[in-house]
């Protein structure tokens, strides 16, 4: 039930943010729609070389063909001292998708042993397990509001506002009928089920940098596009059935984030106060330079516990969608 709240108290406050501000406005409208999404995720950890370890395991995942259906409402608001405001929420069920995650071993190679041994040694890779599978009824969300200044250009009929903002995106990945192959041996395993689900829950947040541009080129037809650069923060939790050694899970980290967005559509105001539009839009954001932290054991000593974390790199992560919404709105 939680999931539907959020969207729908969103809405509830731009009908209100409207009202409040009613005598001011000199263009306003709220708008609601749905569309058609698609995505494609992936992150990879970097194998490390330890000094007293010969080997290091790394990963990379990858979901693939994720559809998505979402329901969007978006707002904007324009005082008479032409003061910019936007903003639109978004909500995503994913209906399918595919999903592989390969497991690497790697062992150095070219370096002498015992302690002299360092993060320059030369790493032989090896994939030695390979797990399939299907993504489903997970979801997505973005969030992103907005400010900026309106200039009016050519009689009214351009409008352009650079803005600045702050967004928030999430993608709440799972992974079900899972098909595990030890690579070397090229076998099966059978001890994962249906069951045994896995989940990947990441957050990309910060602010952004853009531009709007309206260009009403013919009678009640409406040209818009708009484009982001954000500067992010990428948060992300695991919990895992693939790995037999990550007991509780993982955190992944990363503050040199970023992303681009971009939208284009057409609108039609086919009524005095009701109008059309199909808008498309881009999203790139990729992470890197962060880290995979994890517990891998837990000791106990009467009433004393004592955790065992692993940290590695994470060395990229890499976030692609591409969507296309029809909107019906209300101008005010």
């Amino acid at each position: 039930m939680r999931k539907y709240v959020v969207p729908f108290m969103a809405c509830l406050l731009s009908c209100s943010a409207v009202s409040a501000f009613w005598p001011e406005a000199v263009d306003s409208s709220l708008e609601m729609g749905f569309g058609y999404r698609r995505d494609k995720f992936n992150w990879e950890t970097k194998s490390d070389t330890f000094v007293d370890a010969p080997t290091n395991v790394s990963s990379n995942l990858t979901w693939r063909d994720l559809n998505i259906w979402q329901i969007r409402a978006a707002g904007k608001y324009v005082t008479c001292e032409d003061i910019y405001f936007r903003g639109y929420i978004d909500y995503g069920w994913i209906t399918h998708g595919k999903v592989i995650d390969s497991d690497f071993i790697s062992a150095a190679s070219g370096a002498t042993s015992g302690p002299s041994r360092n993060a320059n040694s030369n790493l032989e890779s090896s994939e030695f397990r390979r797990s399939t599978g299907k993504s489903k009824k997970g979801h997505t969300y973005d969030t992103s509001i907005a400010a900026g200044y309106l200039f009016r250009m050519c009689c009214d009929t351009i409008g352009i506002a650079p803005v600045v903002g702050y967004s928030w995106h999430g993608q709440h990945l799972n992974i079900r009928k899972f098909n595990q192959i030890t690579v070397n041996t090229s076998s099966s395993s059978s001890g994962l089920s249906d069951n045994a689900r896995s989940k990947y829950n990441a957050r990309w947040n910060g602010p952004f940098i853009g531009v709007d541009l309206d260009y009403k080129f013919y009678c009640d037809w409406t040209l818009l596009a708009s484009y982001e650069y954000h500067f992010a923060k990428y948060h992300a939790k695991g919990h895992w059935h693939l790995r037999p050694d990550l007991i509780d899970g993982f955190n992944h980290r990363a503050s040199n984030a970023d992303g681009q967005v971009a939208n284009i559509g057409i609108k039609w105001d086919f009524c005095e106060c009701w109008t059309l539009g199909l808008i498309g839009q881009w999203q790139w954001f990729q992470a890197k330079h962060g880290h995979d932290k994890a517990r891998i054991n837990q000791l106990k000593a009467g009433d004393n516990r004592t955790d065992c974390f692993l940290t590695s790199p994470l060395k990229r992560v890499n976030w692609r969608s591409a969507s296309i919404n029809i909107d019906v709105g209300l101008v005010f």
